[in-house]
């Protein structure tokens, strides 16, 4: 559920709150993707929220190094985790993790297409 609440500035006093019914939203783009297996996921001995602190980190290194070998804008690119579940803060070590990085204009600027060859460089 997302929503809003206001604060007064110094007193901290609730001025008010609400809810957010805002419609999902949809961009037809293409992407490039890593897999992580279940496997592997299930192998590493730390605690759910730490592999989810993991694979959030890997995705913003591989938007970094994206950004670098492609030679484009921090905005040209966007990254997108799905961990196998509906809810984005539940990590199921049963499920494979995947971390897709993407154009950030609909129908693609060609970048996700150019970091399927950086692969080998990586």
């Amino acid at each position: 559920m997302v929503g809003f609440k206001k604060i007064k500035f110094y007193t901290n006093e609730n001025v008010g709150s609400g809810e957010l019914d805002l419609p999902e939203q949809q961009m037809h783009t293409t992407a490039y993707w890593l897999t992580i297996p279940a496997t592997l996921m299930a192998a590493v001995p730390y605690a759910a929220d730490d592999r989810r602190d993991g694979v959030v980190g890997l995705s913003f290194a591989m938007r970094q190094v994206a950004q670098l070998l492609l030679m484009c804008d921090r905005h040209d690119i966007g990254i997108s985790i799905d961990s196998g579940d509906s809810r984005a803060d539940v990590i199921r070590p049963e499920s494979p993790q995947r971390i897709f990085v993407y154009d950030n204009y609909p129908a693609g600027s060609g970048s996700a297409n150019r970091s399927t060859g950086c692969t080998s460089n990586c």
